[in-house]
């Protein structure tokens, strides 16, 4: 089956996001599987051979392997002219490309400068909605001048009834996708994530490196993830104020302005900013506690994450999170910090409880793998076809 895969979000910053770290690890199952089960494609922008060579490493192809002759490139629409909007632009292209496929995936819709063609093409179009929170939580996300972006994501979101088909990242989103679609959803199918091979209980010498590396203290609270507003943090940061917690850790990309005024704000929170990938299972691994406060999430990928390194987590009870991690987390209200605090407390003073969420959490991360996923993303194919 030649399946032509939309990666041109590896080529933007959702290369170090869960939409960058959803494809690699689709592509690199794919790549263990026999090629009469899948031939995938590549679909990018114009752009240097380093990138290619570089994805093509991280996603387990043998260096004999013909990359450049299954890469199919488009052009980058103009944002001005919103060309993204039309197929004008861009319907031939796809065309061609659909023409030597038998089926495109098209892997992120929402990104303003993709586009994928709303005509029918010769091969079946297969999107997938990692979540639909520009538009259900669009007056927490889009401020100021991106108020302006509240139809055009509505627009985008429309178009997703051109596609045959639709992959869910969790039962949650597909309920969302099915609800604002109505009876114009296509077909449909929730396919969830897994966890990636690269995430396990790290050595305590890793730890230790990381521990010296970061200058992290023998107990801490992490939060890992960007500073949006669904992510919640500064509740999270004023929960501190209700308990004696470890101190909290937090990681991952921000804007330089947000993080100042929160240090101001919250001098006692040690902040990272991004971390190189090999860093992180051992900075998991030597939390006390993962925690994540988000009021919405399409999937919550950081949880299976932080389980699989054998952290016991804590996260919101919010429906796409109690799907991730079932009965393997201990929950709170994500709008109260009195009960983030209090949930997080009780779980650091109950030794056994996080032994038993350990255990869990290692148990919920062989359930849920990218293996799995693939292999379910084939079925959803295959039904397509």
């Amino acid at each position: 089956m030649r399946v032509a895969i939309d990666c041109r979000p590896l080529q933007t910053p959702s290369r170090v996001r869960g939409i960058g770290t959803y494809i690699k690890e689709l592509l690199f199952a794919f790549a263990q599987m026999d090629k009469d089960t899948i031939d995938p494609h590549f679909i990018f922008w114009p752009d240097t051979d380093d990138l290619f060579s570089e994805i093509a490493e991280e996603i387990g192809l043998s260096k004999d392997y013909p990359l450049k002759e299954k890469i199919f490139f488009v052009n980058r629409p103009s944002i001005g002219k919103m060309q993204w909007m039309k197929d004008a632009y861009s319907y031939d292209c796809w065309e061609n490309i659909a023409r030597k496929v038998d089926l495109l995936h098209f892997t992120s819709p929402f990104e303003l400068d993709f586009g994928w063609p709303k005509s029918k093409l010769s091969a079946p179009k297969i999107v997938t909605v990692h979540d639909l929170m520009s538009i259900t939580h669009a007056n927490l996300l889009l401020q100021g001048k991106h108020k302006l972006l509240k139809p055009v994501y509505k627009s985008m979101a429309k178009q997703l009834r051109f596609a045959q088909g639709l992959i869910c990242v969790s039962n949650y989103t597909l309920g969302e996708v099915q609800y604002f679609l109505k009876e114009q959803t296509p077909q449909s199918q929730a396919v969830l994530l897994g966890c990636s091979q690269k995430f396990s209980q790290p050595f305590v010498s890793e730890i230790d490196r990381v521990r010296q590396k970061y200058k992290l203290p023998e107990e801490y609270i992490l939060f890992f993830g960007g500073l949006s507003a669904t992510k919640n943090l500064e509740t999270l940061l004023a929960s501190l104020d209700y308990a004696d917690l470890p101190p909290l850790v937090v990681a991952g990309a921000a804007q330089k302005s947000v993080v100042d005024k929160l240090k101001e704000s919250f001098p006692g929170v040690i902040w990272l900013g991004s971390i190189p990938q090999e860093d992180l299972p051992a900075l998991y691994g030597a939390a006390t506690v993962y925690v994540m406060p988000s009021l919405a999430e399409g999937f919550g990928l950081p949880l299976l994450e932080a389980m699989a390194c054998g952290t016991p987590v804590a996260c919101s009870n919010r429906p796409a999170l109690n799907e991730v991690t079932a009965d393997a987390a201990a929950k709170f209200e994500p709008n109260d910090p009195r009960h983030i605090a209090q949930v997080i407390c009780e779980l650091i003073c109950d030794p056994q409880r996080m032994e038993v969420l350990r255990e869990r959490g290692f148990k919920r991360t062989k359930e849920l793998t990218f293996t799995q996923t693939a292999r379910k993303t084939i079925g959803f194919y295959k039904k397509m076809l």
